[in-house]
């Protein structure tokens, strides 16, 4: 065994030095086919960039064996299998500081004049004979290829890569100030860069920083992109309590944070005593779900002095008169009266008295987008990933920040009855509705969507007649199901767009049923009698199946009409 590896090393150590650089250095060049669209030559390159950590030989111990032919006591051999996160780079510096792509290289370089062994202001560089000589210990060899792959021809093809590998691309970018690449990675690989963050302290500990690195207005859109769908993401775990001081006050000012206000608050305590000099900051380490009360049990005065110094400028960013009453003086008013604004208590007790009074009064914060909304099924949070979706299916992007969405209840079964003759009387003729379904029994919530109205009747003349089953062509309808279990895992939450070759199945219109999706994909209608309302779910017409149950029985559903503001 070991000869045949010794041999195979031999093999590759000989065609290692076919091609040896003038000096007679071994090198390795990066990516073949990068280097054929490279105009230059390989003898024009002026610029060596070191990427990754190298063990130095002397430091290797070899495998002691009997056998002389053991490869692992060849400390050459051992070079190779320990550094394969080690790879030297041979660039041009005209095509690193060509249009600035970089400033990270372009002040690096600039530091250089044309004597000879120049130390740089950088201790990662050097000049050697001409060739300057960058290392990059910090960057591994693979992420590396990618970014000369990009910085040269403008190529980024990572499909391939992992989360965590598309988040080390990232943090790369943002350290080599490459603003297009990093602006580029957020764009179009947000939702695996997102749920990265759950997986490591280390992409915690680096992600706010790069976020602000960029522009004010992509920083911006990031911070206002996060909170609005992955708020459940970002404090899913006690990674948030690792987050810089101004990165926290951006999500609390952000109107587009999808959660409860007093969980808000309860986020916001966690962090202030976990970076605060006070001893209950590691209990905070032990179990995540450890309550307020639990946390300031014990807590002296100078606790709460020291925490309040270090949310002080942070406190005015919730929006506690959103907050029920009874809540917030069990909560926040008696606990935390001696770190609250002064004179906060009696105005919230004034607001809940006399709410008329205050409508109009611009010191009080309004709600937060999407935070309201009259249902009985879902919350704020699921109300932002169905506006983002319809946005999405209407107009072929995201969300944009200053969009805004209302949802107005038209019609719920628990409360106007499940009689399908009452459905068209509340929602017929109302255009861009959404039904939401909760199955009887079941976690599952189910809908869809429909940016024309409902109809159950046609005129013809002065008569009317009633519509059987009535096709209506519509390329942006959907169905969905929303994970009802745990907010914020993507992977249970089903968008079901309709087919391109079923446009013309996508709504039908029935008198003697409900809101109908495709030739069978969702339905609801009335069996033996006015109340007993059931649905019927199989896909044909559009792409996903939105519920394992062919037929179920419904225990409330809603309609609502969607306006744009």
């Amino acid at each position: 065994m070991f000869k045949c590896i010794y041999k195979l090393y031999i093999i590759f150590k000989r065609k290692r030095k076919k091609s040896t650089y003038k000096n007679s250095k071994e090198i390795r060049m990066f990516d073949k086919n990068l280097l054929n669209s490279i105009s230059s030559t390989q003898d024009s390159c002026d610029i060596i960039i070191k990427v990754g950590k190298k063990l130095p030989v002397e430091e290797l111990t070899p495998i002691k064996n009997s056998n002389d032919n053991n490869p692992f006591r060849d400390k050459e051999f051992l070079s190779e299998i320990y550094n394969q996160n080690y790879k030297e780079f041979h660039v041009h510096s005209s095509i690193l500081l060509k249009d600035i792509k970089s400033k990270y290289f372009y002040n690096a370089l600039s530091n250089f004049t044309n004597d000879n062994d120049l130390k740089s202001t950088e201790k990662c560089m050097i000049k050697e004979n001409q060739i300057i000589v960058l290392e990059l210990p910090e960057i591994n060899p693979t992420i590396f290829e990618v970014i000369l792959e990009f910085v040269y021809n403008g190529n980024l093809d990572i499909n391939n890569f992992t989360a965590q590998e598309i988040v080390s691309l990232l943090f790369a970018s943002s350290y080599l100030d490459l603003k297009n690449l990093t602006s580029r990675l957020f764009t179009t690989h947000f939702t695996k860069i997102i749920h990265a963050l759950n997986t490591s302290y280390s992409t915690i500990n680096h992600f706010d920083e790069t976020i602000y690195s960029q522009k004010i207005d992509q920083r911006r859109y990031i911070i206002n992109h996060l909170c609005l769908e992955y708020s459940s993401v970002i404090f899913g775990s006690n990674y948030y309590l690792s987050f810089y001081k101004n990165f926290i006050h951006d999500i609390l000012l952000s109107d587009d944070l999808i959660m409860n206000e007093l969980e808000v608050w309860t986020k916001l305590i966690k962090w202030g005593i976990f970076n605060s000099d006070i001893s209950q900051k590691f209990s905070l380490l032990s179990s995540s779900n450890i309550t307020l009360n639990e946390l300031i049990k014990d807590f002296s005065g100078k606790d709460f002095t020291k925490l309040g110094e270090k949310i002080k400028d942070l406190i005015p960013l919730i929006r506690f008169y959103q907050i029920e009453l009874d809540d917030y003086f069990k909560e926040i008013g008696y606990p935390f009266k001696s770190i609250l604004p002064e004179g906060l208590n009696k105005g919230i007790f004034k607001y809940n008295m006399k709410k008329e009074i205050f409508s109009n009064n611009n010191n009080i914060l309004p709600p937060r987008k999407y935070q309201k909304i009259d249902s009985t099924i879902i919350v704020g949070e699921q109300t932002a990933l169905l506006a983002k979706w319809i946005k999405e299916c209407n107009f072929g992007e995201y969300l944009k920040v200053e969009d805004d969405f209302d949802f107005k209840l038209l019609f719920r079964g628990s409360k106007n009855g499940f009689d399908i003759g009452t459905f068209h009387k509340k929602c017929d003729g109302i255009d861009n509705t959404i039904v939401i379904i909760k199955i009887k029994d079941s976690d599952e919530i189910i809908g869809g969507y429909n940016p024309f109205s409902w109809q159950s009747l046609f005129n013809i003349g002065l008569q009317s007649f009633p519509y059987e089953n009535y096709n209506v062509p519509c390329s942006s309808s959907f169905l969905f199901s929303l994970n009802n279990t745990r907010l914020g895992n993507d992977s249970k939450n089903v968008l079901s767009k309709i087919k391109e070759n079923q446009i013309n199945e996508a709504i039908y219109y029935n008198q003697t049923g409900g809101p109908k999706f495709g030739k069978s994909d969702l339905y609801l209608v009335n069996i033996s009698s006015q109340e007993n309302l059931v649905g019927h779910c199989k896909k044909y017409s559009y792409s996903h199946q939105i519920t394992d149950k062919s037929f179920f029985k419904v225990e409330d559903y809603e309609v609502f009409q969607v306006i744009v503001n």
